[in-house]
């Protein structure tokens, strides 16, 4: 993995595709010589065509984020045409909530294929209060709230409206600091924004964290704020579809459900598919209008209104949930006796 260089310009080209189409072949080669039980290709976009290629049955193709379904086979001719050759081939189509089962539905997807299973946290691997406390005291005062936002330093992921955000809620809160974790291309016109706002002492920057000291910072902070902001095409394509691109299938995000698990409020922005975990009452509190960064600083106000014991009880009633319904381990278990009922069909 790459930790702080990334390609500012993703835009693909014809090497990229020959390479893509060189790839898909050494695959097809690999599955047919290896002749495993389960393809599991995960994600769409890129995966769900390369199992496709390779042309094993069963393969199980799994929604993960919005791109393909809901974004770019609403604007793009050819990658509706693949996403539909995909649902067609595939012989178990996993998403994680109701929007995205409503949009596979929609795509002509038949309801005996799809499987709902979120991606689950680890509860064997979260960190001890002890290591929450000590990051903490790294970071910020222990009288000071603190705010954690964990992202690639994309445009996409909104990471600069909660930035705007942050000259609000210190007006009500001084005390309040903001933790962002995460690096890309943007970290420097971020970091300039601060700089710009006068707010550089209240933001800190700690760049790439591993993947298993997450849920440490999400422990060791008060809120978690996921401002993901995917631009959504409007209008009609230039095959004269009307477009209806949405964000359904990206309702759970990997940061979102470790919040959850340790008891970190979470802030997030609307999207398709959280009216299945959050009450309307949490709805109203925890939801905010992406790219909206007087809403966002409302939000946060409204939240840190409710004082440290009503956000603790909020905090631990997340918790439970995921501990109840996102467990890894459980969900592992349920693909796995999922794959075994597909395989003794076949046989």
């Amino acid at each position: 993995r790459r930790r702080a260089t990334f390609d500012v310009d993703r835009s693909p080209n014809l090497a990229v595709y020959l390479s893509y189409l060189l790839l898909a072949l050494r695959i097809r080669f690999l599955v047919r010589r290896l002749s495993p039980e389960v393809v599991m290709a995960m994600t769409m976009e890129t995966n769900g065509i390369l199992g496709m290629i390779a042309g094993h049955h069963p393969t199980a193709l799994f929604h993960l984020g919005c791109k393909a379904l809901s974004i770019r086979s609403e604007s793009s001719l050819l990658m509706r045409l693949a996403v539909k050759a995909m649902l067609r081939f595939s012989d178990m189509l996993y998403t994680g909530d109701s929007a995205g089962v409503a949009r596979l539905k929609e795509l002509g997807t038949p309801g005996s294929k799809i499987y709902v299973n979120p991606w689950g946290v680890d509860l064997t691997t979260l960190p001890t209060a002890d290591e929450a406390r000590h990051l903490r005291a790294s970071l910020c005062a222990e009288t000071e709230t603190m705010f954690v936002c964990i992202r690639v330093l994309l445009p996409e992921y909104g990471v600069s409206t909660l930035i705007e955000a942050v000259p609000t809620i210190l007006t009500e809160h001084s005390s309040a600091r903001f933790v962002i974790v995460g690096d890309g291309p943007e970290r420097a016109k971020l970091e300039d924004l601060t700089v710009s706002l006068g707010i550089e002492r209240q933001v800190t920057f700690v760049g790439y964290v591993p993947f298993e000291r997450l849920t440490t910072y999400l422990a060791a902070a008060d809120y978690y704020v996921d401002p993901v902001d995917y631009p959504l095409p409007t209008g009609r394509s230039w095959w004269g579809h009307r477009m209806r691109c949405s964000m359904d299938g990206n309702g759970y995000s990997i940061t979102l459900l470790m919040s959850l698990a340790v008891g970190c409020v979470p802030l997030v922005t609307h999207r398709a598919g959280l009216a299945d975990i959050f009450s309307d009452r949490e709805r109203e509190l925890l939801l905010w209008e992406g790219g909206d960064a007087e809403d966002l600083a409302e939000q946060a106000k409204k939240l840190m209104a409710l004082g440290s014991e009503g956000c603790t009880r909020l905090g631990e009633r997340l918790r439970m949930l995921a501990h109840q319904r996102f467990d890894w381990d459980v969900h592992a278990l349920a693909l796995e006796r999922d794959y075994q009922r597909i395989l003794d069909s076949y046989r």
